[in-house]
C-alpha cells in the first residue's frame, strides 16, 4: 500500500496550529514520568514498527499493553502507570506465543481487566489456542493475568488481522477486527466458548478493496457501539475513513468528511498506519481524528461521528499517527506526529467539544524522527501519551504526560514609544477564560480575573521592539506572548 488523502467542498472550522513549546516551570515533575519526561515502558528487545499499543484507564492507573518480538516468538507485555505517569513496577509478560497479532486492547468489564488479543500459541494444529481466534486474558489487579478458556471472535483469521480493537460496551465486551484481507470489518459481541459457537457480524459490504486498522467506541449517552476503519478503495464515498454503528442495531455506513482527495480520475488518502481511534466524550458523542490532504497531510481533522464537518488544525509539516482520547468534563484530546521531525503535538477541546485549544509541541523520545504508532488517555486531566518510536532496530515504547496549553491574546498588540499605554492580556483554554493564571511582564506579576484578563502599564520611552509576557497556571503548560513598542 502507499500513503494517500481528500478535500471536499464542505464548510469547516480551521484552526492555525500556533503550537506552544512546553515549559513546566512550577509544575510537579516526578523523577521518572510526568510532564516533560519520557519513560521507556518496553524492555527485552526492540518492537516492530507495526506494534500498536493499547491503553486502558482503571481509576488512577493506566494499563498499557503491547506486543514485541521475543527470540523466535512474540511476547504480550504490559505495564501500569500511576496518576503522574510513573510506572508502578517493571514491564511484565502476560504470555509468549509462537505469533501474536500486533493490536492488543485492554478494557474493564464485569469488575475485571481484560486484554483482548489474537495469535497462535504454538505450531500444534490441534491446540485450541493455535486456531487463530480472538482470545482474552483477565486480571483483578493488572499484575497477574490468566488466559481465559474461551474466545473473543469466531474467525480463525483473527491472528492475521490488519487491525483490531476491543471495548466494554455498557457491560458487554465487544471486539472488532479485519481478519485476513477483507473489505469489511467483523465484530463479535460478548465472550464465546472455545471453540466458539457464535458468529461474527460484519459492517455494510464495500465491494472494493480493502479494510484496515479497525477501531471501536461506545457512546454511553445512547448505548450505541461503533467501529471506524481505513478503506483503500480509490472511490469518493468509501476511500479513507469509514464508520458505522454496529450495536445494538446496525446503522448506515458513513464516510468521514475530507478523509480522501481527488487525484486525477481517482480518489486517494493517507493510510492511518495504526488503529483508527474512537473517543467517547463525557456527555455524549463519539469522536475520531484523521489526516486531511494527499500526498501530504495539510490538516488534522477532529470529527464527531455523524456531524456535517470536522474541526481542523493546520499542520504545515504534515501529520501522521493521529490519535484521539477522552478528556475531562466533556473535553476531547487530539494528538499527532509531524512526519520526519522530532516533534509531536497535542491539543484539547473546550467542554462542549466545539472548539480546539492551543496545541502543545512535545519533543519525541531521544529526538527520534521515526514515530510509528501513538495512543493516549486524557480522562484524568493531563494526556498520557504513549508512542512506539525509534530508529532502525531501536524501536521501543515510551510514555509521557502532556499538560494542556493555554492561549493568550494581548491587546493592543502595539504600544507607542512616545506615550506608552496599557496592555491587557487574556488567557483562555480553548476559548474558555482562565482565572487565577499568573501573568508576568517586566518583573511584575498579575493574576487573571474571572474573565481571564490581567492589565499592565507600559511606561513611555520603553525600548522599541518586541517585549515578552509569560503566563502559567497549575495544571497547564506555561507559555508566553508578546507585544511591540514602536
Amino acid at each position: 500500500m502507499t500513503r494517500r488523502r481528500t478535500v471536499l467542498g464542505l464548510s469547516v472550522v480551521v484552526l492555525a496550529l500556533g503550537a506552544v513549546v512546553p515549559s513546566y516551570a512550577g509544575e510537579h515533575r516526578p523523577a521518572a514520568g510526568g510532564p516533560g519526561t519520557w519513560v521507556q515502558l518496553s524492555s527485552g528487545g526492540h518492537l516492530e514498527s507495526i506494534d500498536d499499543p493499547g491503553v486502558g484507564r482503571f481509576g488512577n492507573q493506566l494499563q498499557v499493553v503491547w506486543t514485541q518480538p521475543s527470540g523466535t516468538k512474540t511476547r504480550l507485555a504490559t505495564r501500569v502507570l500511576d496518576a503522574h505517569g510513573v510506572p508502578t513496577g517493571p514491564a511484565s509478560t502476560v504470555l509468549t506465543w509462537q505469533s501474536l497479532e500486533e493490536f492488543p486492547a485492554v478494557f474493564a468489564t464485569g469488575g475485571q481487566r481484560v486484554i483482548a488479543f489474537s495469535g497462535l500459541q504454538d505450531t500444534d494444529s490441534a491446540n485450541p489456542y493455535s486456531q487463530g481466534y480472538g482470545y482474552y486474558a483477565t486480571s483483578s489487579d493488572g499484575s497477574t493475568w490468566t488466559v481465559a478458556n474461551g474466545t473473543f471472535g469466531a474467525s480463525t483469521s483473527n491472528y492475521g488481522s490488519y487491525g483490531s480493537d476491543a471495548i466494554d460496551a455498557g457491560g458487554t465486551p465487544l471486539m472488532v477486527s479485519t481478519p485476513g484481507t477483507t473489505n469489511d470489518v467483523s465484530f463479535h459481541s460478548g465472550f464465546d466458548t472455545l471453540p466458539p459457537t457464535g458468529t461474527d457480524g460484519t459492517t455494510s459490504h464495500i465491494p472494493d478493496c480493502c479494510a484496515y486498522w479497525a477501531g471501536a467506541g461506545y457512546d454511553a449517552s445512547d448505548g450505541t457501539s461503533w467501529t471506524a476503519w481505513y478503506s483503500l478503495t480509490y472511490k469518493a464515498g468509501t476511500d479513507g475513513i469509514d464508520v458505522q454503528q454496529i450495536e445494538p442495531t446496525a446503522g448506515p455506513r458513513l464516510h468521514a468528511p475530507l478523509s480522501t482527495t481527488k487525484q486525477g480520475s481517482a480518489w486517494d488518502s493517507l493510510e492511518t498506519d495504526q488503529r483508527v481511534q474512537l473517543a467517547g466524550r463525557a456527555g455524549g458523542g463519539l469522536y475520531t481524528a484523521y489526516a486531511v490532504g494527499y500526498p501530504n497531510a495539510t490538516k488534522v481533522a477532529l470529527w464527531k461521528l455523524g456531524s456535517a464537518a470536522p474541526m481542523l488544525i493546520s499542520t504545515p509539516a504534515g501529520a501522521e499517527d493521529i490519535g484521539v482520547a477522552r478528556g475531562t468534563g466533556g473535553r476531547v484530546w487530539v494528538f499527532w506526529w509531524d512526519q520526519h521531525t522530532a516533534t509531536l503535538h497535542a491539543a484539547r477541546t473546550n467542554p462542549a467539544a466545539t472548539r480546539i485549544g492551543a496545541a502543545c509541541s512535545v519533543r519525541t523520545p531521544h529526538g527520534t524522527t521515526s514515530v510509528w504508532t501513538t495512543a493516549g488517555d486524557g480522562s484524568t486531566g493531563p494526556l498520557d501519551l504513549v508512542v512506539n518510536a525509534g530508529e532502525g532496530s531501536a524501536d521501543q515504547l515510551y510514555s509521557t504526560q502532556v499538560l494542556p496549553c493555554l492561549s493568550a491574546h494581548v491587546s493592543p498588540g502595539r504600544v507607542s514609544y512616545a506615550h506608552g499605554g496599557k496592555i491587557t492580556i487574556t488567557i483562555s483554554d480553548a476559548g474558555v477564560p482562565v482565572a487565577g493564571a499568573t501573568v508576568t511582564y517586566a518583573g511584575s506579576s498579575r493574576t487573571t480575573n474571572d474573565t481571564g484578563q490581567a492589565t499592565f502599564s507600559v511606561a513611555k520611552h520603553t525600548a522599541k521592539g518586541k517585549h515578552a509576557i509569560s503566563f502559567r497556571r497549575h495544571g497547564y503548560t506555561a507559555g508566553s506572548a508578546a507585544f511591540r513598542v514602536r
